[in-house]
C-alpha cells in the first residue's frame, strides 16, 4: 500500500529538514524543485517549514536510535505524500491551501512525537499514501488520501510496554479498506490519536477514525475510542480494581452519581424523564467508557434516549469526593 521513496528522491525532498538561516528550513536561493519553489514563494509556508524542521529535530533529540529511525520513516512518507497530494493541483488552484493544511496537520502530529510522561517517552508510527482519483467516476479529481497513525513507547523495556508497541505495529500495518465508507467508492481515510496525561501515573490515549467522501459537504467520523493506561508500578491498561475496591459496591455508587447529576440537570422538566438505570449500570462497568481527570470520572451518556434531542449524548462528571467510600486505597488518582 505504501511506496518507498528511492534514495535520490528522499535526498531531494528531505532537504527541507536541514536547518539554515532562513524562514524556511533550506536556502530558498537554491530552490530547484516545484516543492521547494512552492514553499519559498509564500512567506506563510516558509515559516511553517521552518517551524516543522525545528519541532521535528527537537523530537529526534529525545528519542532512542530506533525511535529516531521510526520517526524519520514517517517523515519521509509524509513528505512524499504531501508532494503527491498538493503538487498534483495546478498552480493557483488550491496548491498553497493544500500545503498550508498539510503542514499545520503535521505540526500538530509532531506534538506527540516525543511526549515524556511518567518515565515513558511516547512517540508515533505514521504511514501516508495517496491514490489517483478515477476521472470517469469522480467529479473531484484530487487524489484519495490515507493516513494511518498509532502511538508507541520508545525504548520499551517491560513485556507490557512491548506488547503495547506490538499491538500498535500490527494495527499500523493493517490495510484499511477505503471502499467501505462511500458507497463502494474510495474515500480519504485518517486514523490518528491524542495522548492526554492525568497526573504523573496515568495516561489516556484517544484514537480517532475519520473519512471524507469526495464531493460531500463534510466528512464523518466514528466515535472516539479511548483507552486508559497506568504507568506505574507497571505499565498496563486500566482495570476497574485499579480505581475501585473490589469488595465495595462501586458500580452502584457510580451509577447513582450519574443519576444524581441527570436529576439536577432535569429539575425543571415535567414530566420527569424515564432514565434507564440498568442501561447506565451496564455502561459504567467498562473502563473504556471512562474519561478520568483530576476532578473525577466523566462518561458520555445517551441522554437523547431519555430526554433532549434524539441521538444526543451528554458528558456527565461524577466527582472523586462522591466516590471516595468505594475507591481503592491505591487508586492512582488520589496520589
Amino acid at each position: 500500500m505504501y511506496r518507498l521513496l528511492c534514495a535520490t528522491a528522499i535526498a531531494a525532498v528531505f532537504v527541507t529538514l536541514s536547518p539554515k538561516a532562513h524562514a524556511a528550513s533550506f536556502d530558498c536561493g537554491k530552490a530547484g524543485t516545484d516543492f521547494e519553489k512552492a514553499i519559498c514563494v509564500n512567506s506563510g509556508l516558509s515559516d511553517l517549514d521552518g517551524q516543522l524542521s525545528t519541532k521535528y529535530n527537537d523530537a529526534l533529540k529525545k528519542l532512542s536510535p530506533d525511535g529516531q529511525s521510526t520517526l524519520r520513516d514517517g517523515e519521509k512518507e509524509w513528505l512524499h505524500f504531501v508532494r503527491a497530494v498538493c503538487l498534483a493541483r495546478p498552480v493557483g488552484e488550491g496548491r498553497t491551501d493544500c500545503l498550508q493544511l498539510k503542514y499545520s496537520d503535521r505540526l500538530s502530529a509532531l506534538d506527540a512525537a516525543a511526549l515524556q510522561i511518567g518515565g515513558y517517552t511516547f512517540s508515533r508510527i505514521d504511514h501516508y499514501a495517496s491514490q489517483p482519483a478515477s476521472l470517469d467516476k469522480s467529479e473531484d479529481h484530487r487524489p484519495f488520501e490515507t493516513q494511518v497513525s498509532y502511538p508507541y513507547i520508545d525504548n520499551a523495556k517491560t513485556p507490557e510496554a512491548k506488547g503495547f508497541n506490538q499491538a500498535a505495529l500490527d494495527l499500523s500495518h493493517k490495510k484499511i479498506d477505503s471502499n467501505g465508507y462511500c458507497d463502494s467508492s474510495p474515500a480519504d481515510i485518517s486514523t490518528d490519536f491524542r495522548i492526554e496525561p492525568v497526573g504523573s501515573s496515568l495516561v489516556i490515549i484517544e484514537r480517532n477514525l475519520t473519512w471524507y467522501c469526495h464531493g460531500s459537504p463534510h466528512g464523518d467520523a466514528n466515535p472516539p475510542e479511548r483507552h486508559s493506561y497506568l504507568l506505574s508500578p507497571t505499565f498496563h491498561e486500566l482495570a476497574t480494581n485499579d480505581i475501585f475496591a473490589a469488595d465495595k459496591p462501586w458500580q452502584d455508587a457510580l451509577t447513582d452519581g450519574i443519576l444524581g447529576v441527570i436529576s439536577q440537570q432535569t429539575t425543571d422538566m415535567s414530566p420527569k424523564p424515564n432514565v434507564d438505570r440498568e442501561e447506565i449500570k451496564q455502561l459504567v462497568v467498562d473502563p473504556k467508557n471512562w474519561q478520568l481527570s483530576a476532578e473525577g470520572i466523566s462518561m458520555s451518556m445517551p441522554t437523547g434516549d431519555w430526554f433532549g434531542p434524539f441521538g444526543s449524548r451528554t458528558d456527565i462528571l461524577v466527582k472523586w469526593e462522591d466516590l471516595r467510600p468505594v475507591l481503592a486505597a491505591h487508586a492512582p488518582i488520589l496520589n
